[in-house]
């Protein structure tokens, strides 16, 4: 993904991105990254299929 930078300074020079280390790679590879995901999402089980995600969200919002 590119970074749109407006400092006039910086535009055209690299920038060392904090989430990235020095090669640029990640230190995670994206395989083992994706399959620990997948893992904490399914150990949270099966979705409620009678949940009510509007009626849940309209009541969050009546606290406003």
């Amino acid at each position: 993904m590119p970074l749109f930078i407006r400092d006039e300074e910086l535009a055209g020079k690299p920038v060392a991105l904090p989430w990235l280390p020095e090669g640029g790679k990640a230190k995670v590879p994206l395989e083992e990254r994706l399959e620990r995901a997948l893992a904490m999402a399914k150990a949270l089980g099966p979705s409620n299929p009678k949940f009510d995600r509007k009626a849940f969200i309209d009541e969050l919002w009546d606290d406003l």
